[in-house]
């Protein structure tokens, strides 16, 4: 595919359950991305995303990149989606636990069947509407069962791994800290972005424990979220601009 975009937003869908083979969809926009994930929530943003919304699977928007040009769109989509996901990454990392591992393989087989038979009685209902009406219901309940035993799984995990939960909790109260700060001194969010960039890549090329890990995980996930929301309070007009317009 051939995109005409120069520099834009890159963002990457994890889906909640695998597609075949895929588990990840990654794309890059020019508009505003709260309006481009509305189109593949309506099954207009790709082929890829409609088909999985077709087929009962919702995702979760789990990481995104500024200013993207066509280099770094090709670096990216050559590399498989699960290099960059956090939540893969953390659940890699939990799935080493069998009981996690069982918790979520037993998930995963009760949304399929569930999907399956959703997708049974929409094609025996009396009409084309009814059936649609009905499917829609069942995949909204049968989503929000997995993403229940989904947490369940994890607060299971964490239960048994409290050393890792509080590097998790670690990580994230740090970043949150520290860019709160760089902020409030009015730092750029460009700015902040590249400071918080350097230390991500120290930590996580520095950490050599599961604690260690996890803490580094949770701090570059939690400092790329907010430099996104402080990029977009920075695009929004001010009050002098929007009583000027």
């Amino acid at each position: 595919m051939t995109w005409h975009i120069h520099h834009g937003t890159g963002y990457l869908l994890c889906f909640d359950v695998p597609f075949g083979h895929a588990k990840h969809y990654l794309g890059i926009t020019i508009r505003p991305l709260p309006q481009r994930l509305r189109e593949h929530e309506h099954g207009k943003g790709a082929k890829l995303t409609n088909f999985v919304r077709k087929a009962g699977i919702s995702w979760t928007l789990t990481r995104t990149w500024e200013d993207c040009d066509r280099n770094k769109e090709r670096q990216l989509k050559n590399n498989p989606g699960t290099r960059y996901c956090p939540r893969c990454k953390k659940e890699r990392t939990m799935s080493e636990d069998p009981r996690y591992r069982d918790l979520m393989s037993q998930a995963r087989a009760n949304f399929t069947k569930s999907i399956a038979i959703a997708n049974a009685k929409r094609e025996n209902a009396a009409s084309k509407s009814a059936g649609t009406r009905q499917w829609n219901q069942a995949v909204q309940a049968t989503q929000q069962e997995l993403r229940a035993a989904r947490q369940q799984a994890a607060q299971a995990w964490a239960d048994t791994h409290p050393a890792q939960t509080r590097a998790r909790t670690l990580g994230r109260q740090t970043a949150g800290q520290q860019i709160t700060t760089q902020a409030d001194a009015g730092m750029p969010a460009d700015r902040i972005g590249q400071v918080q960039q350097g230390i991500s890549t120290h930590l996580l090329n520095e950490a050599r424990t599961p604690e260690g890990w996890a803490f580094a995980s949770e701090y570059d996930w939690t400092a790329e979220t907010l430099v996104h929301e402080l990029r977009e309070m920075e695009r929004q007009p001010g009050p002098e601009l929007e009583a000027a317009g």
